[in-house]
């Protein structure tokens, strides 16, 4: 059964209640309906298989609140086929990263990016790159995370924050600070995730991104990286509490 557990920090961010849950199963679309019509966070973020065609259309007859389409999420992986590996610029490691830097990396590394809190207009969209920092360090404070990053001149110039504590890499968030942006800087990041994790003896690495983000999908699989699902993102505000405002 779908369960909807609150978000304290998405909560905190926007000054609503917000809760997240992820649907799996057809099957439970009705029932969860009727459970997302009584639940009493103010947002719902909600995520489900986009083979699901129909689900948006229940969804948005669910009483007492306004469903948003709010993106598409592509998943890839990328497996060691073994294939040369020779980033540009040198790595930096963990212990040369500062942690207290993390947070203002990836916030100026996400300024104006458009995620799913981008679509609904009830959303200060300006705070994206906020979330995103606090994401990012919440994560790189774990010592199971693994931070990879690449410097210019001696500054770092993109950064990689995977999660490592479910055993499989899964790279959160990976971006060039715009200063460094161009001659093939995000590539030559990507690179160095996949030679920490064949160093590592990590035999696959995943990564996700909204459907627009092209140029990095394009990047991904010139890499060798493969698209392996999609999960629809759709916000379920309660009418009432926006309204209201």
């Amino acid at each position: 059964m779908v369960a909807v557990a609150t978000s304290p920090s998405e909560s905190a961010r926007f000054g609503r209640s917000v809760g997240r849950a992820t649907l799996t199963d057809a099957g439970d679309l009705p029932l969860v309906c009727s459970m997302l019509a009584a639940d009493p966070h103010d947002l719902v973020i909600l995520r489900y298989p986009s083979a699901m065609v129909r689900a948006f259309d229940h969804l948005s007859s669910v009483s007492g609140r306004r469903a948003i389409y709010a993106d598409t999420l592509l998943h890839f992986r990328w497996t060691d086929d073994g294939r040369e590996l020779s980033p540009s610029h040198p790595r930096v490691h963990r212990g040369a990263i500062e942690l207290s830097g993390v947070a203002s990396l990836v916030e100026m590394t996400f300024l104006g990016y458009s995620n799913h809190y981008a679509a609904n207009p009830r959303l200060d969209a300006s705070k994206v790159a906020v979330g995103y920092a606090e994401w990012a360090t919440n994560i790189a404070t774990d010592p199971r995370s693994i931070l990879v990053a690449n410097e210019v001149a001696g500054h770092i110039a993109g950064l990689a924050v995977i999660d490592a504590s479910r055993g499989e890499w899964d790279v959160l968030l990976a971006g060039v600070v715009p200063a460094f942006r161009g001659e093939g800087m995000y590539g030559d990041l990507i690179t160095s995730v996949m030679v920490e994790a064949r160093a590592a003896e990590q035999p696959s690495v995943v990564i996700s991104t909204q459907s627009h983000n092209i140029q990095v999908m394009r990047t991904w699989e010139r890499l060798g990286w493969r698209v392996t699902g999609s999960l629809v993102t759709v916000h379920l505000e309660r009418t009432a509490a926006f309204t209201a405002s």
